[in-house]
């Protein structure tokens, strides 16, 4: 047994209350236990107990053998002149105060329910995908509902100190920190490394310079991915390689290197080659793309501003000097989707908290729960386990629970494993 399962059992009134006592017989009633603390002295703040005839407000210690409040020298340290209660699971010795006061003491090891002392061993070794799975039939899952939107508010708040790291990079530029994050998203997950480092070496200020000419715009961005480092057979790419090579004088540029993107095991439409050219349609066809972005308010509107499709060469291609039947190339709508949940959504929350508009930030959210959930291997197994996730809200929120809660095995802070316990 850990010292935390049993602040847990405390804080949640896990034991039998029927003729609660203290070790050496006073009866104890429990008005608050009080609220824990995380930081250096007693576990439990402003606790309210009646102990005998006397009510008593205070802090209560938490140890699995009372003894430990020797061996941790509390009784040297005045932080804990006003401990009222010293919960442990086992009695094996008087303690006193830096005042030499004696500390009533209340052992739980006869009043907590083998039960709940089972199913939290059982979640302790559980080897399963989530520590939970075998106890998972019992939850009543209206009952955490709650807890579920507590989570996808957790994965936002998340992402959001991820971007105000980078904002203060970037001297609290939202435009740039926006147009980097969104670069990222265009490479998806495969290829999200090389693109987030080919926008940091690419200010988006040379970007908008060129956004009227969409050769140069994809001769500054292919040249920056490393992609135009030989002459081509075909026109088209050989006038980019050359137009970039006037580029990167003019503006001192360091493209990354050609070897951080993959196209292996790919489909054609994810080569990096159409994701990067449909980036450059995309940044030619907007303006003022971030505030577009935090402005929109459909999922139609959202569909129209990332409704972009290659043209010409690349129509008729996948990558440079390699010619294909000719098929429409557009991101599609879980493309979208993704861009909204991982990349636009966040930065409507963290925009609306800096700016104070609750509107913008719940719009977020809103939006989210009207786009259909990822496909993913976690969000499958989830389904397996017997949860119906309907739209994103609820997929971010158990892609949180995962990462987060079950794999790290927090089993005592997640609502789920504290209905389990508690049922």
């Amino acid at each position: 047994m850990k010292e935390e399962f049993l602040q847990y059992i405390w804080q949640s009134s896990l034991y039998r209350k029927e003729d609660l006592r203290t070790f050496d017989g006073q009866p104890i009633q429990v008005i608050r236990p009080g609220q824990l603390n995380r930081d250096a002295g007693p576990d439990f703040f402003n606790s309210k107990l009646m102990i005998g005839d006397t009510t008593w407000a205070g802090n209560v210690e938490v140890h699995l053998n009372s003894s430990e409040w020797m061996q941790h020298g509390h009784q040297f340290d005045a932080a804990y002149n006003n401990v009222v209660l010293h919960v442990v699971y086992e009695h094996d010795e008087d303690i006193v105060n830096q005042m030499g006061k004696s500390i009533p003491t209340l052992e739980l090891r006869s009043l907590i329910p083998s039960s709940v002392i089972s199913r939290y061993h059982s979640l302790s070794i559980g080897k399963n995908w989530v520590a939970c799975e075998h106890l998972l039939p019992d939850l009543e899952q209206e009952k955490v509902i709650p807890f579920i939107h507590r989570l996808l508010i957790e994965r936002l708040e998340d992402k959001v100190r991820y971007i105000q790291q980078d904002l203060i990079l970037n001297k609290n530029n939202w435009e740039q920190t926006f147009y980097e994050y969104l670069a990222r998203n265009f490479g998806f997950k495969t290829n999200a490394l090389p693109f987030h480092v080919m926008a940091k070496n690419l200010p988006l200020q040379i970007l908008a310079k060129h956004k009227q000419n969409l050769l140069q715009l994809e001769a500054i961005l292919f040249g920056q991915a490393g992609l135009l480092n030989q002459s081509f057979e075909e026109e088209y790419p050989e006038r980019l390689r050359k137009e970039y090579g006037y580029l990167r004088k003019a503006y001192q540029l360091e493209p990354v290197n050609e070897s951080l993107w993959k196209f292996a095991t790919m489909r054609p439409a994810n080569f990096p080659t159409i994701r990067i050219a449909q980036f450059a349609q995309l940044i030619h066809h907007s303006s003022s793309l971030f505030s577009r972005c935090m402005e929109i308010r459909s999922i139609k509107e959202l569909r129209n501003l990332f409704n972009v499709s290659l043209q010409d060469y690349w129509e008729s291609h996948y990558n440079f000097d390699q010619s294909s039947v000719p098929k429409e190339k557009k991101l599609g709508h879980s493309s979208i989707d993704n861009i909204f949940i991982n990349t636009i959504a966040p930065f409507m929350f963290a925009y609306g908290k800096e700016k104070l508009n609750e509107i913008l930030a719940q719009r977020s959210i809103e939006m989210m729960e009207k786009l259909a959930p990822e496909v993913n291997g976690t969000i499958k197994n989830w389904g397996k386990l017997g949860f119906q996730i309907g739209n994103a809200f609820q997929s971010q929120a158990f892609i949180q629970l995962k990462n987060m809660y079950c794999t790290p095995k927090k089993c005592l802070s997640c609502g789920i494993g504290n209905q389990l316990l508690k049922t």
